[in-house]
């Protein structure tokens, strides 16, 4: 008994492996330093705690096999050598090489059965012989795979958060492959369709919520190293000098990517959404009154779509055509309607420059209507799709017309062959009648 309690007491030593609970609070201070390489770092926390456990079962399973802990029947068919112990099995524990069986050899044993024992795998080379021991390969069995389920199920779920947005963008090219097997969508569009959407910058997260949640002067100091190349670059920050207003207007950007040779919209296309571009080059195309084409390159810093928003024309004047690969912010029509608010030069600067980039761009002058026009797009569009419905129903009805007068045209045409087919039906009954009254001779 005394030589169990001291073989008990040495297992206590295992509690000093609990001093890796340290590592962990020295992790969790320095997490914001090591911030790039957390997950690889929350794998290998993760591995240590499985072969902790493991360690621990090996250990036991260890301690258990020895005589002390067997039965007086056991210890007898020991002696008799009808049981054999997996500790004194040589041939088992015996080294390719040859070399002696030691301490390494057994530990290796008992790590090797920890492992199988906690993976179901179970390969039954080595195995619970004394009671004792199935005992506690029953504790190790309930406790290995429920640490071993749920170790595998976290790293899993680390691995998988590793690249949020990845994962957001296969989710979308999943979604957008169903949309087209759905539609039976011809094989010419499936390419342009993917590539336009594969090229897309999927997040997990929406930027504005996050950035809102900032404090003010974080936040600016985010965008200002997000956007800096942009913000240097464009003009409406050198006309809008307000310390304010590249924070706001960059808080409020979308982001679009469109593939070389896409269109970003197309001339007479409804919109109101304002379009900076952020990387690349775009061509602004438009046809000349003399019919000639010129094109415009707008690149990092440049703006275009500026009418719409204005209110001025809720139709696309010109066609887009990304010459490169191209990463556009976007403002929606709303989003500019609050900065024209809240930065009243804004809407000074855009109107002011509106006329005379209009004109170098579509080689015209626009018209600038007296009040700005209000509204969706969809707003806009609904008077001419009812002019629109009310002349398709106005040629619906001259069409009704024009088919009964052709029918009333017909009867009377059929009324017409009808009292024709009367007379000639009369004509061959006189006939008949005459020739019936004529001498024989005469008919012949």
């Amino acid at each position: 008994q005394m030589v169990k309690l001291f073989k008990i007491l040495r297992l206590f030593r295992l509690v000093k492996l609990l001093r890796m609970v340290k590592f962990a609070r020295i992790l969790d201070r320095y997490q914001d330093d090591l911030f790039h390489i957390m997950p690889i770092i929350m794998i290998m926390r993760l591995l240590l705690l499985l072969l902790y456990v493991a360690h621990t079962m090996g250990c036991f399973f260890n301690y258990f096999s020895g005589e002390e802990w067997m039965t007086d029947a056991e210890r007898t068919s020991v002696m008799n050598g009808v049981l054999t112990s997996w500790v004194d099995d040589e041939e088992l524990l015996a080294s390719p090489s040859g070399a002696p069986v030691g301490v390494g050899a057994r530990y290796i044993a008992c790590m090797y059965w920890a492992f199988t024992t906690m993976t179901t795998v179970g390969y039954g080379d080595i195995s619970a012989r004394t009671d004792m021991e199935r005992v506690w390969a029953i504790i190790s069995m309930i406790i290995g795979g429920l640490m071993f389920s749920g170790i595998i199920a976290t790293m899993q779920e680390t691995v998988a958060n590793m690249n949020l947005s990845k994962a957001a963008h296969r989710h979308k090219m999943n979604c957008v492959a169903a949309f087209m097997r759905d539609r039976g969508l011809a094989k010419r569009f499936r390419k342009p369709v993917l590539r336009f959407f594969r090229q897309q910058q999927v997040r997990a997260y929406t930027d504005r919520d996050l950035l809102c949640e900032l404090p003010y002067h974080l936040r600016r100091d985010v965008l200002f190293e997000s956007f800096e190349d942009f913000i240097k670059a464009s003009p409406l920050f050198k006309l809008v000098r307000d310390a304010h207003f590249p924070v706001e207007v960059t808080t409020r950007f979308g982001v679009v990517g469109i593939p070389k040779g896409e269109m970003v919209f197309e001339k007479g296309e409804y919109g109101q959404t304002l379009f900076c571009v952020g990387s690349g080059r775009v061509e602004i195309v438009s046809c000349r009154e003399e019919g000639s084409q010129h094109k415009h390159v707008l690149s990092t810093g440049g703006y275009f779509g500026e009418g719409a928003a204005l209110g001025y024309s809720l139709m696309r004047t010109a066609n887009v055509v990304a010459s490169e690969g191209v990463t556009l912010y976007t403002l929606e029509y709303e989003d500019v309607a609050e900065m024209f608010s809240l930065f009243p030069k804004f809407r000074k600067v855009m109107q002011k420059a509106y006329p005379k980039r209009e004109e170098m761009f579509t080689g015209s002058w626009p018209t600038i209507p007296d009040e700005p026009l209000t509204g969706t797009p969809e707003q806009h569009a609904q008077p001419h799709r009812q002019d629109a419905l009310d002349a398709l129903r106005q040629q619906v009805v001259s069409l009704q017309r024009a088919e009964a007068s052709r029918e009333a045209q017909l009867e009377a045409l059929r009324q017409q062959v009808h009292n024709i087919q009367s007379s000639l039906d009369s004509l061959a009954g006189g006939m008949s009648t005459l020739l019936s009254r004529l001498p024989s001779s005469a008919v012949s």
